[in-house]
């Protein structure tokens, strides 16, 4: 059902394999790194097997994070970390997406949406 899965079969069916939902009610996460600080994933509907790709890649990742992704089991919503350096300081952005099941796409949101500043 994803042309980049087929590339990526093996860690994908062994995420697969571990039965844990892990997003979106529906959806096993498979994230992984894609070589010199690249980090992808996919993530698979366990209604019926079908692949999408998760808002990873080059824009949407953390190099001395790989790891700085946040999802959960019962939310739509994906959280990706994007990691700049200024100043010899390391300092982290984020990006959010809610996944749209009715179009089966992720959409970019707005942080202000959802993020609380605490005083």
């Amino acid at each position: 059902s994803n042309p980049n899965a087929n590339l990526f079969k093996t860690r994908i069916i062994e995420a697969y394999k571990s039965d844990k939902v892990d997003f979106g009610g529906y959806y096993i996460g498979c994230v992984f790194g894609c070589g010199a600080g690249c980090i992808m994933g996919f993530m698979v509907d366990v209604r019926d097997g079908r692949i999408y790709d998760l808002p990873l890649g080059e824009e949407n990742m953390c190099f001395w994070n790989l790891d700085n992704n946040v999802c959960r089991a019962n939310s739509k919503l994906f959280i990706s970390s994007i990691c700049k350096e200024e100043d010899n300081s390391k300092t982290a952005y984020y990006k959010a997406y809610v996944w749209n099941e009715d179009n089966k796409i992720f959409e970019k949101t707005n942080g202000k949406d959802f993020i609380v500043k605490k005083d």
